[in-house]
């Protein structure tokens, strides 16, 4: 009853011949062969050889679809025959999710080693528990050597005081980005402009860092040569207004002097005229007309 009953394949094969001499309502059901096709049936007909592998069998149903099993068997003697009794855990899915999660790992793995970024797990004390090669050629220290590190040791300019409080409250926000300078290995001041996750797993943070040294030091000079480039237009340009007052002052004394020196000789000709136009200065006359003129050159200078 416990045979038939049970929910999982299970059979019985002479040790000979391999022949089947029992199975259950589970293998009838799973492998699609009726009872009695079944007993007319060896293991070379549902397990060809080369399916063999060391983690278990592949099954074949009548259908022709195949799948993993795990197999657990016993010697008996079955009406006076040695036998085995075998029952069959399909374990196709159970293999086809472990397959996958392997290699999904393996990518992870892969992603991890290979990373051009610098990738640090640490666990709630500080302490790193792994790095990349990229953390390794970051800080100039060997995988060895980090493994031996805390998150804040690396920082320029801050206490272990100062760096277990700032631990504390990442792992309170549960992210953290931004940029700092730490000292490599060789004392290298280094900047790095980094994103940390607390609790990718239970217990262990993530942190990714990229070297921005050379990133800054361009912008620092792009920045001073801005600057430079701002003050030599600043001077330039007040050097041109110098030269523009400048030329506007000898233009204007250029043409107060030539306008001087035109007014007073016409001021000689017309005093020369008034000599020669006689006494009468009345209304109309041209010695009126002269002096008239002669005022108005006076008050022209």
């Amino acid at each position: 009853m416990l045979f038939d009953l049970a929910p999982v394949p299970a059979y019985i094969f002479d040790d000979v011949t391999w022949e089947f001499l029992a199975v259950n309502n589970a293998a009838v059901q799973r492998y699609g062969y009726s009872r009695e096709e079944f007993l007319r049936l060896s293991l070379e007909d549902i397990r060809p050889p080369e399916d063999r592998s060391e983690a278990g069998w592949r099954h074949q149903t009548r259908a022709g679809e195949t799948f993993d099993v795990q197999i657990v068997s016993q010697p008996i003697t079955y009406n006076g025959r040695a036998a085995h009794f075998v029952v069959a855990t399909d374990v196709t899915e159970q293999r086809r999710l472990q397959e996958a999660l392997f290699n999904s790992c393996r990518r992870l793995q892969a992603l991890f080693d290979y990373a051009l970024d610098a990738i640090f797990l640490a666990n709630d004390a500080g302490e790193y528990v792994d790095a990349n090669q990229a953390a390794c050629a970051l800080l100039g220290y060997t995988k060895d050597q980090i493994l031996r590190m805390r998150a804040w040791e690396t920082r320029t300019n801050e206490t272990v005081a100062e760096g277990q409080d700032a631990w504390r409250a990442f792992l309170k926000a549960g992210t953290l980005s931004g940029e700092y300078r730490l000292h490599a290995g060789d004392g290298t001041p280094r900047d790095v402009e980094f994103r940390a996750v607390a609790n990718v797993l239970p217990g262990l943070h993530l942190s990714i860092m990229r070297d921005v040294t050379e990133r800054n030091h361009a912008r620092r000079e792009t920045e001073a040569r801005l600057r430079e480039s701002h003050e030599q237009l600043r001077r330039f340009s007040a050097r041109s207004r110098a030269r523009r007052e400048e030329d506007r002052t000898r233009l204007a004394r250029e043409l107060h002097d030539q306008l001087g020196q035109a007014l007073a000789g016409i001021k000689i000709d017309l005093h020369w005229i008034g000599l020669h136009a006689g006494a009468d200065r009345e209304p109309g006359s041209v010695g009126a007309k002269v002096d008239a003129t002669m005022r108005l050159v006076d008050d022209t200078i």
